[in-house]
């Protein structure tokens, strides 16, 4: 059987399992929660995180791997547990373990250290975590569905690059690392990355200004272009994440110019509320006051908080989907394919103002991958 056939097989037999566990999970998630719409009623979360938050929260993301496993091999940590130094994948897997915490107590701790930026404003929220759990299980099936439909007819034109976990697998896997790479593929790498795409990225591509927009595209055709900057006197680049990014960087801009912003500077959130003392009632101002009884600092206040300033979720959408997807390019062909997911998880984010409903989503779309990953062996 040719290996796309046999690859397939083994995809439809992986969806079939996940299905099972998705469906049950939906059915249970639904018949516990209390009945009702399963879309909530629209709303937008606080956000008061800019582009300087943003970018250290990239390169926390990116910085803090590379320090750990310096870290561990400077104190002989793989040889005290291989006995030898093992491949660079072996070290990237437990450096990306080790580090996942860290990178989002830094992310957390920072944002909210120097925003007063909650868990909640990142849609790490319990509201309606049953309706989200139904929501997120019974989206899957689509969603799944068309990515690797659009994968399948992709890899008719274009010869796929393995995954690294995949070449874990063929260097041949001790019985207890199947545990790191469970770990790795459906708990941490989905928590990161869709608090750091959905949830920091895309909640300040809602209201940032178009120059923000256009850092994003150019971070993107940055992080495609990556190979040529590290690619050796003998080694030609694979084009194709490039040419994928110069594709998709129009279209973002088509969206900016007709459904974004229209601003150069990013409109300022409203201040923080402050209680109400003393000396104000003494000044004979008459008092402003929030749905919580809390006075304001003034009737400016009042105005944005009561009339906050506009969203602009498609942008939005478009642009953390096209960065996620891009981030990918290691494992070419999986950005074009990844792309159109990242849109299903970013209207998730979006319409429910929760990362539970995309969470769940991309944990079981990287079931798929994983059981596939097993069935082939």
């Amino acid at each position: 059987m040719p290996d796309l056939q046999e690859e397939l097989h083994y995809h439809l037999l992986a969806y079939g399992m996940v299905a099972a566990a998705a469906a049950t999970l939906a059915f249970c998630s639904w018949a516990l929660s209390r009945r009702g719409p399963w879309l909530p009623l629209q709303r937008a979360r606080r956000v008061d995180w800019d582009g300087g938050q943003v970018t250290f929260a990239f390169l926390a993301m990116i910085l803090l791997p590379s320090i750990v496993e310096a870290g561990l091999l400077a104190r002989g940590f793989f040889h005290m547990i291989y006995g030898q130094e093992p491949s660079s994948i072996r070290q990237h897997l437990w450096s990306n373990l080790i580090s996942f915490p860290f990178i989002i107590a830094t992310i957390l701790v920072t944002l909210y250290l120097s925003r007063g930026t909650r868990p909640s404003d990142l849609g790490l929220t319990r509201a309606r975590l049953l309706r989200n759990v139904t929501l997120g299980g019974s989206a899957w099936f689509p969603l799944t569905v068309a990515t690797l439909a659009v994968h399948f007819v992709v890899l008719h034109l274009i010869q796929a690059e393995d995954h690294p976990l995949v070449d874990l697998v063929k260097e041949g896997l001790l019985p207890w690392e199947w545990t790191l790479i469970v770990a790795e593929a459906l708990a941490a790498a989905p928590f990161l990355e869709e608090l750091l795409f959905r949830g920091v990225l895309q909640g300040w591509l809602s209201r940032c200004s178009r120059s923000g927009h256009i850092a994003v595209m150019v971070a993107t055709l940055l992080v495609a272009g990556l190979p040529y900057f590290f690619a050796g006197p003998n080694k030609e680049p694979e084009p194709a994440p490039l040419l994928f990014a110069l594709f998709l960087v129009p279209g973002y801009l088509l969206t900016v110019l007709r459904h974004g912003p229209t601003a150069v500077f990013t409109p300022r959130e409203p201040e923080p509320p402050l209680p109400q003392t003393a000396d104000s009632i003494r000044a004979g101002a008459p008092p402003v006051f929030d749905y919580n009884g809390i006075q304001l600092r003034n009737q400016a206040t009042h105005a944005l908080l009561f009339n906050p300033p506009r969203r602009f979720p498609l942008p939005a959408i478009f642009g953390s989907s096209m960065l996620w997807a891009v981030f990918h390019s290691s494992v070419w062909p999986s950005p074009i394919a990844l792309f159109l997911l990242g849109l299903g998880l970013g209207w998730l984010t979006y319409r429910t103002q929760s990362l539970g409903s995309s969470l769940l989503v991309h944990v079981l779309f990287n079931g798929v991958a994983f059981l596939v990953l097993v069935l082939q062996q």
